[in-house]
Protein backbone atom coordinates (compact mmCIF):
# COMPACT_ATOMS: atom_id res chain seq x y z
CA UNK A 1 0.00 0.00 0.00
CA UNK A 2 1.16 3.28 -0.70
CA UNK A 3 2.61 5.66 1.69
CA UNK A 4 0.49 8.42 3.35
CA UNK A 5 1.19 11.98 4.33
CA UNK A 6 1.96 12.36 8.12
CA UNK A 7 2.14 15.59 9.56
CA UNK A 8 1.21 17.63 12.73
CA UNK A 9 -2.28 17.42 12.87
CA UNK A 10 -2.31 13.60 12.42
CA UNK A 11 -2.01 12.86 16.15
CA UNK A 12 -5.13 15.02 17.17
CA UNK A 13 -7.38 11.67 17.98
CA UNK A 14 -4.73 9.41 18.79
CA UNK A 15 -4.28 7.59 21.75
CA UNK A 16 -0.91 6.19 21.83
CA UNK A 17 1.40 5.26 25.15
CA UNK A 18 4.40 5.11 23.68
CA UNK A 19 5.93 6.94 20.60
CA UNK A 20 6.05 4.36 18.44
CA UNK A 21 2.50 3.29 18.96
CA UNK A 22 1.88 7.22 18.37
CA UNK A 23 3.26 6.84 14.57
CA UNK A 24 1.74 4.16 13.98
CA UNK A 25 -1.57 4.83 14.96
CA UNK A 26 -0.93 8.20 13.21
CA UNK A 27 -0.30 6.03 9.76
CA UNK A 28 -3.22 3.78 10.41
CA UNK A 29 -5.73 6.50 11.22
CA UNK A 30 -5.10 7.88 7.41
CA UNK A 31 -5.65 4.36 5.86
CA UNK A 32 -8.91 2.73 8.25
CA UNK A 33 -10.57 3.20 11.46
CA UNK A 34 -7.48 2.79 13.53
CA UNK A 35 -10.44 2.12 16.39
CA UNK A 36 -10.96 -0.89 16.02
CA UNK A 37 -7.62 -1.92 16.91
CA UNK A 38 -8.50 -0.91 20.47
CA UNK A 39 -10.00 -3.65 20.82
CA UNK A 40 -7.33 -4.89 23.40
CA UNK A 41 -6.90 -1.50 25.93
CA UNK A 42 -9.14 -3.20 28.48
CA UNK A 43 -7.22 -3.61 31.76
CA UNK A 44 -8.33 -3.81 35.39
CA UNK A 45 -8.29 -0.98 37.82
CA UNK A 46 -6.64 -3.46 40.24
CA UNK A 47 -3.92 -4.43 37.84
CA UNK A 48 -3.10 -0.37 37.11
CA UNK A 49 -3.12 -0.05 40.58
CA UNK A 50 -0.61 -3.41 41.24
CA UNK A 51 1.62 -2.02 38.23
CA UNK A 52 2.09 1.57 39.36
CA UNK A 53 2.11 1.50 43.24
CA UNK A 54 2.95 -1.97 43.75
CA UNK A 55 5.57 -2.80 41.33
CA UNK A 56 6.97 0.96 41.05
CA UNK A 57 6.26 0.63 36.83
CA UNK A 58 6.61 4.01 35.37
CA UNK A 59 3.76 5.18 32.89
CA UNK A 60 6.42 4.91 30.07
CA UNK A 61 7.28 1.11 30.66
CA UNK A 62 3.48 -0.09 31.20
CA UNK A 63 3.31 -3.22 29.38
CA UNK A 64 -0.02 -4.70 30.46
CA UNK A 65 -1.67 -3.37 27.63
CA UNK A 66 -0.38 -5.09 24.64
CA UNK A 67 1.25 -2.72 22.42
CA UNK A 68 -0.93 -1.39 19.41
CA UNK A 69 1.65 -2.13 16.67
CA UNK A 70 2.30 -6.08 18.00
CA UNK A 71 -1.93 -5.85 17.72
CA UNK A 72 -2.16 -4.96 14.11
CA UNK A 73 1.27 -6.87 13.38
CA UNK A 74 -0.67 -9.98 14.78
CA UNK A 75 -3.96 -9.44 12.58
CA UNK A 76 -1.85 -8.58 9.46
CA UNK A 77 -2.38 -5.01 8.98
CA UNK A 78 1.01 -3.98 9.28
CA UNK A 79 4.52 -5.18 9.24
CA UNK A 80 7.66 -3.92 10.93
CA UNK A 81 10.68 -4.92 12.12
CA UNK A 82 13.29 -3.49 14.41
CA UNK A 83 16.78 -3.00 13.16
CA UNK A 84 19.91 -1.92 14.57
CA UNK A 85 22.62 0.03 12.67
CA UNK A 86 26.09 1.60 12.81
CA UNK A 87 25.37 3.77 9.25
CA UNK A 88 21.68 4.56 8.99
CA UNK A 89 21.05 6.50 5.60
CA UNK A 90 20.94 3.84 3.64
CA UNK A 91 18.02 1.87 5.60
CA UNK A 92 16.01 4.79 4.78
CA UNK A 93 14.04 4.20 1.90
CA UNK A 94 11.16 5.33 0.09
CA UNK A 95 8.59 2.15 1.06
CA UNK A 96 8.57 1.92 4.51
CA UNK A 97 7.46 4.90 7.01
CA UNK A 98 10.85 4.89 9.44
CA UNK A 99 10.80 5.82 13.33
CA UNK A 100 14.63 6.80 13.77
CA UNK A 101 15.54 6.18 18.13
CA UNK A 102 17.51 9.63 18.88
CA UNK A 103 19.95 10.45 21.00
CA UNK A 104 18.85 11.66 24.55
CA UNK A 105 21.17 15.25 24.24
CA UNK A 106 19.64 15.82 20.82
CA UNK A 107 15.72 15.79 22.74
CA UNK A 108 17.13 17.97 25.32
CA UNK A 109 18.87 20.42 23.39
CA UNK A 110 15.42 20.83 21.31
CA UNK A 111 13.24 20.67 23.56
CA UNK A 112 14.63 21.41 26.73
CA UNK A 113 13.43 18.55 28.90
CA UNK A 114 14.27 15.03 29.25
CA UNK A 115 11.78 12.33 27.22
CA UNK A 116 9.62 9.35 28.91
CA UNK A 117 12.45 6.90 28.17
CA UNK A 118 15.93 7.19 27.04
CA UNK A 119 14.99 5.46 23.43
CA UNK A 120 12.84 8.03 21.79
CA UNK A 121 11.94 7.44 18.47
CA UNK A 122 11.31 10.38 15.90
CA UNK A 123 9.38 9.55 12.43
CA UNK A 124 11.70 10.64 9.41
CA UNK A 125 10.88 10.90 6.02
CA UNK A 126 13.72 10.66 3.12
CA UNK A 127 13.01 13.35 0.27
CA UNK A 128 15.26 14.24 -2.31
CA UNK A 129 18.93 14.49 -2.45
CA UNK A 130 20.40 14.79 1.08
CA UNK A 131 17.07 16.21 2.73
CA UNK A 132 15.12 14.69 5.30
CA UNK A 133 11.43 15.73 6.88
CA UNK A 134 10.83 14.40 10.48
CA UNK A 135 8.08 14.68 13.07
CA UNK A 136 7.95 14.12 16.99
CA UNK A 137 4.84 13.11 18.50
CA UNK A 138 5.55 14.68 22.09
CA UNK A 139 6.16 17.74 22.38
CA UNK A 140 4.92 17.83 18.41
CA UNK A 141 7.30 18.99 16.04
CA UNK A 142 8.39 18.33 13.00
CA UNK A 143 10.89 19.83 10.68
CA UNK A 144 13.55 19.42 8.02
CA UNK A 145 17.31 18.68 8.76
CA UNK A 146 19.78 17.29 6.01
CA UNK A 147 21.95 14.20 6.37
CA UNK A 148 24.60 15.46 8.33
CA UNK A 149 22.15 16.11 11.31
CA UNK A 150 20.03 12.79 10.92
CA UNK A 151 23.69 10.62 11.57
CA UNK A 152 24.69 13.13 14.53
CA UNK A 153 21.35 12.32 16.33
CA UNK A 154 20.98 8.44 15.34
CA UNK A 155 21.46 6.61 18.51
CA UNK A 156 21.48 2.82 16.32
CA UNK A 157 18.12 2.08 16.30
CA UNK A 158 15.26 1.79 13.57
CA UNK A 159 11.68 0.81 13.54
CA UNK A 160 10.81 -0.02 9.66
CA UNK A 161 6.52 -0.57 9.12
CA UNK A 162 4.62 -0.57 6.06
CA UNK A 163 0.65 -1.09 5.87
CA UNK A 164 -0.48 -4.27 4.78
CA UNK A 165 -4.09 -4.58 4.63
CA UNK A 166 -6.30 -1.94 5.36
CA UNK A 167 -9.65 -4.08 5.30
CA UNK A 168 -10.36 -4.07 8.57
CA UNK A 169 -13.90 -3.81 8.85
CA UNK A 170 -15.02 -7.04 7.80
CA UNK A 171 -13.42 -8.15 11.26
CA UNK A 172 -14.89 -5.57 13.52
CA UNK A 173 -17.10 -8.79 15.01
CA UNK A 174 -14.06 -10.62 15.98
CA UNK A 175 -12.77 -7.62 17.40
CA UNK A 176 -15.78 -7.02 19.37
CA UNK A 177 -15.76 -10.47 20.98
CA UNK A 178 -11.97 -9.72 21.46
CA UNK A 179 -13.06 -6.94 23.90
CA UNK A 180 -16.22 -8.58 25.31
CA UNK A 181 -13.93 -11.83 26.53
CA UNK A 182 -11.37 -9.60 28.14
CA UNK A 183 -14.49 -7.36 30.12
CA UNK A 184 -16.41 -10.71 31.01
CA UNK A 185 -13.17 -12.34 32.58
CA UNK A 186 -12.27 -9.46 34.82
CA UNK A 187 -12.44 -9.97 38.50
CA UNK A 188 -13.82 -6.78 39.47
CA UNK A 189 -14.00 -5.17 43.02
CA UNK A 190 -10.68 -6.31 44.06
CA UNK A 191 -9.53 -4.71 46.89
CA UNK A 192 -6.14 -2.98 46.19
CA UNK A 193 -5.85 0.62 48.08
CA UNK A 194 -3.40 -0.59 50.55
CA UNK A 195 -0.90 -0.83 48.08
CA UNK A 196 -1.01 2.67 47.84
CA UNK A 197 -0.64 4.33 50.71
CA UNK A 198 2.51 6.67 50.91
CA UNK A 199 2.51 6.97 46.88
CA UNK A 200 3.92 9.81 45.01
CA UNK A 201 2.36 12.60 43.32
CA UNK A 202 3.94 10.94 40.08
CA UNK A 203 2.80 7.62 40.82
CA UNK A 204 -0.65 8.57 41.07
CA UNK A 205 -0.19 10.76 37.66
CA UNK A 206 1.13 8.01 36.11
CA UNK A 207 -1.73 5.91 37.29
CA UNK A 208 -4.28 8.36 35.95
CA UNK A 209 -2.94 8.77 32.47
CA UNK A 210 -2.64 4.78 32.39
CA UNK A 211 -6.32 4.47 33.00
CA UNK A 212 -7.55 7.56 30.95
CA UNK A 213 -5.66 6.09 27.81
CA UNK A 214 -7.01 3.02 28.36
CA UNK A 215 -11.00 4.13 29.06
CA UNK A 216 -10.75 6.83 26.44
CA UNK A 217 -9.68 4.12 24.08
CA UNK A 218 -12.35 1.34 25.00
CA UNK A 219 -15.00 4.60 24.40
CA UNK A 220 -13.25 4.84 20.98
CA UNK A 221 -13.74 1.13 20.07
CA UNK A 222 -16.91 0.70 21.61
CA UNK A 223 -18.66 3.60 19.95
CA UNK A 224 -18.52 1.96 16.46
CA UNK A 225 -21.10 -0.18 17.84
CA UNK A 226 -23.34 1.35 20.65
CA UNK A 227 -24.04 4.40 21.90
CA UNK A 228 -21.09 5.04 24.71
CA UNK A 229 -22.43 8.21 26.53
CA UNK A 230 -22.81 6.06 29.67
CA UNK A 231 -18.51 6.22 29.58
CA UNK A 232 -18.44 9.85 28.79
CA UNK A 233 -18.65 11.89 32.31
CA UNK A 234 -15.96 9.37 33.78
CA UNK A 235 -13.79 9.60 31.22
CA UNK A 236 -13.71 13.28 31.94
CA UNK A 237 -13.42 13.16 35.83
CA UNK A 238 -10.21 10.86 34.80
CA UNK A 239 -8.98 13.93 32.79
CA UNK A 240 -9.81 16.39 35.30
CA UNK A 241 -8.21 14.02 38.49
CA UNK A 242 -4.91 14.15 35.43
CA UNK A 243 -4.58 17.60 35.43
CA UNK A 244 -5.01 18.76 38.87
CA UNK A 245 -2.81 15.93 40.11
CA UNK A 246 -0.07 17.16 37.84
CA UNK A 247 -0.69 20.83 38.93
CA UNK A 248 -0.22 19.35 42.56
CA UNK A 249 2.89 17.64 41.82
CA UNK A 250 4.43 20.71 39.64
CA UNK A 251 3.87 22.74 42.88
CA UNK A 252 5.23 20.49 45.32
CA UNK A 253 1.57 20.17 47.19
CA UNK A 254 0.69 16.74 48.47
CA UNK A 255 -2.54 16.12 49.97
CA UNK A 256 -2.53 12.42 51.55
CA UNK A 257 -6.50 12.66 52.22
CA UNK A 258 -7.25 14.17 48.70
CA UNK A 259 -5.09 11.66 46.85
CA UNK A 260 -6.65 8.34 48.66
CA UNK A 261 -10.34 10.59 47.88
CA UNK A 262 -9.23 9.99 44.45
CA UNK A 263 -8.45 6.90 44.37
CA UNK A 264 -11.21 5.33 46.39
CA UNK A 265 -13.69 7.29 44.15
CA UNK A 266 -11.85 5.85 41.12
CA UNK A 267 -12.16 2.42 42.01
CA UNK A 268 -16.23 2.78 42.70
CA UNK A 269 -17.21 4.69 39.42
CA UNK A 270 -14.48 2.33 37.65
CA UNK A 271 -16.41 -0.87 38.62
CA UNK A 272 -19.79 0.69 37.81
CA UNK A 273 -18.94 1.82 34.31
CA UNK A 274 -17.44 -1.38 33.58
CA UNK A 275 -20.80 -3.37 34.99
CA UNK A 276 -22.41 -0.87 32.62
CA UNK A 277 -20.58 -1.82 29.77
CA UNK A 278 -20.98 -5.77 30.17
CA UNK A 279 -24.82 -5.43 30.29
CA UNK A 280 -24.64 -3.07 27.31
CA UNK A 281 -22.63 -5.31 25.68
CA UNK A 282 -24.68 -8.31 26.20
CA UNK A 283 -27.23 -8.50 23.83
CA UNK A 284 -24.36 -8.11 21.08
Amino acid sequence: MSKVPVDRSSFDEILGLTCIENYVLAVLAKCLNHTYLYYDSFVEVADVIEEIFGKKVGFAFFRIIPRVHKSAMADGIISYQSVDLDSICDAIDFVSYCCLEVKPDWFSSRYGTTAWRDDHYIMIEKRTGREYYFINDNPRDDGVMDEDEVVSLFAGSLFLFRVEDASIDCRREVFLDRMKNKLNSAVLGRDVLDLCHGHTLAQLRDFLGVLKISRKRMEAFIRNYISTEFMKEYIRELEKHFVGIEYMRLRNNSDDYAKMKILRDILSKDTEMIKLLRQSLGGL
